[in-house]
């Protein structure tokens, strides 16, 4: 059973939680983005971002997983292939 939260509340706009599952996610560009934080709790993620293409300074954003403010990871296993960072943050991880 996949569960993701969007926090909706205004202090907790734009974060993300994502508590345990499966996950094949397939993209063009980023895998997962969190406008604010990202939070992972368990599960089970295969993440493939950019699907073979090449990364070029001023393209496409084409990371595994991407947040604009923490991402926090409590357990689960991650098979990351991406084009350019597997796990950024502008913050902190």
């Amino acid at each position: 059973m996949r569960k993701v939260e969007l926090r909706m509340n205004e202090q907790e706009k734009g974060n993300m939680r994502l508590l345990s599952g499966t996950y094949n996610i397939n993209s063009q560009g980023d895998g997962i983005t969190a406008i604010a934080d990202l939070t992972i709790i368990d599960g089970s993620y295969t993440i493939t971002s950019g699907e073979g293409k090449t990364w070029r300074n001023n393209s496409t954003s084409m990371k595994g997983m991407k947040a604009n403010g923490n991402i926090e990871i409590s357990g689960g296993t991650f098979t990351i292939t991406s084009t350019d960072d597997s796990i950024h943050s502008n913050a902190n991880i």
